[in-house]
């Protein structure tokens, strides 16, 4: 099954913390604002690489180690 390479918000969440909820929608938001997680943004959707999404995630598990 081919993976798509954009992701939503609600969709990176789930990759990310496991679980789509406001808190994780607004930790979303928030690495966006930040400059942490960079997004396109397209009309009112962001949508979020698969390879940003593969960044943030092994800087994550580099900063728990």
């Amino acid at each position: 099954m081919n993976e798509p390479l954009l992701l939503t918000i609600e969709e990176a969440a789930v990759e990310l913390f496991g679980e789509f909820t406001p808190t994780s929608r607004n930790r979303m938001y928030k690495f966006i604002k930040q400059g942490k997680l960079k997004a396109l943004k397209d009309g009112r959707i962001y949508w979020i690489s698969r390879g940003e999404l593969q960044r943030i995630s092994d800087t994550k598990k580099e900063g728990a180690s």
